[in-house]
C-alpha cells in the first residue's frame, strides 16, 4: 500500500470512528462537521484527504500558532468553499455546537494539555 492511499484511508477511518457511524452511512446529502485540533503537515493531510472522499465538511481549527492556524484557515477556504472557525484552546473547539467529530494531530511537545480530549464526553465513544 503506497503512502498516500494509507494517510487517505486513515483520514477516513478516524472519521468514521469518531462519529461513531459505520462507512456505509455516510450520507452525500448531510456532511459530518470535523473539526481539526493541530493545523501543522499532518492535520492538513488528514483534512485534505477527509474532504477529497466526501462527506465532511471542515468547521474548526485550532492551534496555538498563529500561523498555521490562519495558513490552514485560509487553504481550506479555497478547498472547501467556506472559511472555518478558529480557536487557540481546544476546549472551545470541542464545545462549538454542531461539531459531528474532532481529529487531534497535536505533537505531544506542542500539546496544551490535548493529550485526551475527551471523545466521550457527550456520550460517543
Amino acid at each position: 500500500m503506497k503512502r498516500r492511499s494509507f494517510i487517505q484511508k486513515t483520514a477516513v477511518g478516524s472519521v468514521a470512528l469518531t462519529t461513531g457511524l459505520p462507512y456505509t452511512s455516510f450520507s452525500q446529502t448531510k456532511k459530518i462537521k470535523v473539526g481539526l485540533i493541530g493545523c501543522g503537515w499532518y492535520g492538513m493531510v488528514d483534512t485534505r484527504a477527509a474532504l477529497k472522499v466526501g462527506g465532511v465538511e471542515i468547521t474548526a481549527l485550532c492551534d496555538l500558532d498563529s500561523d498555521h492556524l490562519k495558513q490552514s484557515a485560509d487553504e481550506l477556504k479555497k478547498l472547501q468553499g467556506k472559511r472555518p472557525q478558529t480557536f487557540k484552546m481546544y476546549q472551545e473547539l470541542l464545545d462549538l455546537k454542531g461539531l459531528d467529530a474532532a481529529i487531534k494531530r497535536v505533537t505531544e511537545r506542542r500539546s496544551q494539555p490535548a493529550a485526551a480530549p475527551s471523545a466521550g464526553r457527550r456520550g460517543r465513544t
